[in-house]
């Protein structure tokens, strides 16, 4: 026993005392050749996995290129300056928001569809064709989420959903919003005080009828307005609780800037969700 021990301790696979038996032989070469087998196999679904997970990786990979393209870039919108901060779960996610110009300022929209990975991404692009639509069509953000909705209803039939919240804004410094069962609206003053506008309609895509109410404000000179999916407040904190939407006026107000927000509130834990802030700023005086 001490000498088998230390052979199979050594490496050997197997061991056969003396005196061997015909029966005794064949069987231990029978039990080595299935091991092998299995081996044989074992290797070649190891390679065709690595090669479905390199296949699935250009996937992901090449649908983060469509979505980053069709997302705006920061910039300057008569008298408004946008910045944005997006953090999808993997390579691409179901958050998605963009910019349409129009004479009289521009329509600003976030939406956070279900879901992750590529199926998200050619959601969120079907959405960002169906808000670019719906922006041009019409300046009223609650007609955008109406059209936005029956487009969405149209093609899945309640099957896929997602929260939404769309604004405009106005030269003057004018913000009208209209929600879909979004987190609200935060304005920060320029004293530092935050005030919450917010999301009355219900999720788009959940039925053929679609309600939601305005809220409008009116933004001064240096006073910042936030646009962000839950993400942002339902990271795990390290002691493994969830953040809650409360968390975030107080960091708002504290510091007006996304990147800030995003490393105050998602920073120190693990998130499970795609992260996106929109921050819209009035300029001039």
């Amino acid at each position: 026993e001490a000498e088998e021990v230390a052979c199979l301790h050594a490496g050997a696979n197997d061991f056969v005392a003396k005196p061997v038996t015909r029966a005794s032989l064949v069987a231990r070469i029978e039990t080595q050749l299935r091991l092998r087998a299995l081996n044989t196999a074992l290797r070649a679904q190891n390679d065709e996995l690595a090669q479905w997970r390199a296949a699935q990786m250009a996937d992901l990979e090449a649908a983060q290129r469509v979505q980053r393209a069709i997302l705006p870039g920061p910039g300057m919108l008569g008298g408004w300056s946008i910045s944005a901060h997006y953090t999808p779960l993997i390579q691409v996610g179901g958050d998605i928001y963009g910019v349409e110009m129009r004479s009289t300022g521009a329509i600003v929209w976030l939406a956070d569809a279900t879901g992750h990975g590529v199926a998200a991404a050619l959601c969120t692009t079907l959405v960002a064709i169906l808000f670019q639509r719906a922006a041009r069509a019409t300046g009223d953000p609650l007609e955008v989420l109406t059209r936005v909705n029956a487009g969405l209803f149209a093609i899945f039939r309640g099957t896929s959903m997602m929260s939404a919240v769309c604004a405009r804004i106005s030269p003057g410094g004018r913000l009208r919003l209209a929600g879909a069962g979004h987190p609200p609206l935060l304005v920060r003053r320029g004293d530092g005080r935050v005030e919450s506008f917010a999301s009355h309609g219900t999720l788009l895509g959940l039925s053929e009828e679609f309600s939601s109410e305005m809220e409008s404000t009116h933004l001064e000179a240096g006073d910042h307005a936030l646009l962000f999916t839950d993400g942002l407040f339902s990271a795990r904190r390290p002691d493994g609780e969830r953040r809650a939407m409360g968390e975030v006026p107080p960091a708002f107000a504290e510091h007006a800037d996304a990147n800030f927000l995003v490393t105050t509130l998602c920073g120190s834990g693990a998130f499970d969700d795609d992260v996106t802030v929109l921050l819209l700023q009035r300029e001039g005086g």
